[in-house]
C-alpha cells in the first residue's frame, strides 16, 4: 500500500504560506512510455487562493525544476485560474471523486509513422480487472485521510469532510431502503 502521508508532507512543504485545500489522488496507468507495466501515479490536486499569478508561476517553476513528470517532456506541476464559483465547484468535485478512469499512454508519431519521443495519454472508464485493482490500491483511502490544507484551508477541509460524511451516510441509507423495498416486492 502506498504511504500517501509522504506526498501530503511534500505538498504541505511546497504550499507553506499559502491558503489552500488539496487532496492526494491516484491515476492508474495500464501502460507507460517504457512499456506495458501497470503503475499508479500518485499526485496532489490543490485549490490555492489569495496568491498572485506571479506567486503561482514561481511555485510551478520551482516544482518543475526539481521534480520530473510521469511522462517525458511534460511539466510535473501546472495550475489554472478559476474565477467563477461554477469552476471552483467543478474543481472540488473532480478532486474529491474516486479514480474512475484508467490512463493509457501512446507514442506520438510523425508523418512517416516514426515515434517523435513525445507521448500523449488518454483516459477511459476502468475495465473490470482495472476496477478491482483500484479497489485494492485505494483500500483505506478515505477523504479525511487524503486531504491537505494550510492557513484558511483548514475550514474548507473541516466543512468538506463533514458534508461528505453526511452525504455518504444518506446515500447508504437510501441504498439500504431501496434494497429493502426491492426484496419486499420480490421475495426470493
Amino acid at each position: 500500500m502506498y504511504d500517501w502521508s509522504r506526498l501530503q508532507k511534500w505538498a504541505e512543504k511546497q504550499l507553506k504560506g499559502f491558503c489552500y485545500f488539496g487532496i492526494v489522488d491516484a491515476a492508474p496507468y495500464a501502460n507507460t512510455h517504457r512499456g506495458r507495466e501497470k503503475v499508479v501515479s500518485w499526485h496532489v490536486h490543490a485549490i490555492v487562493w489569495g496568491a498572485t499569478r506571479d506567486e503561482m508561476q514561481a511555485l510551478k517553476a520551482s516544482i518543475n525544476r526539481s521534480h520530473q513528470a510521469f511522462l517525458p517532456n511534460r511539466d510535473a506541476a501546472h495550475f489554472r485560474v478559476r474565477i467563477s464559483w461554477k469552476g471552483l465547484r467543478q474543481s472540488l468535485t473532480y478532486m474529491l471523486k474516486a479514480p474512475l478512469k484508467t490512463y493509457r499512454v501512446y507514442a506520438i508519431k510523425d508523418s512517416n509513422r516514426r515515434p517523435t519521443g513525445d507521448y500523449r495519454q488518454k483516459k477511459d472508464w476502468h475495465r473490470p480487472g482495472e476496477a478491482a485493482a483500484v479497489c485494492r490500491f485505494m483500500h483505506g483511502a478515505e477523504i479525511d485521510k487524503l486531504c491537505v490544507a494550510g492557513l484558511g484551508g483548514w475550514e474548507v477541509w473541516e466543512r468538506t469532510t463533514a458534508r461528505t460524511t453526511l452525504t455518504i451516510g444518506q446515500q447508504d441509507v437510501d441504498r439500504l431502503h431501496a434494497l429493502i423495498r426491492a426484496v419486499a416486492r420480490d421475495p426470493i
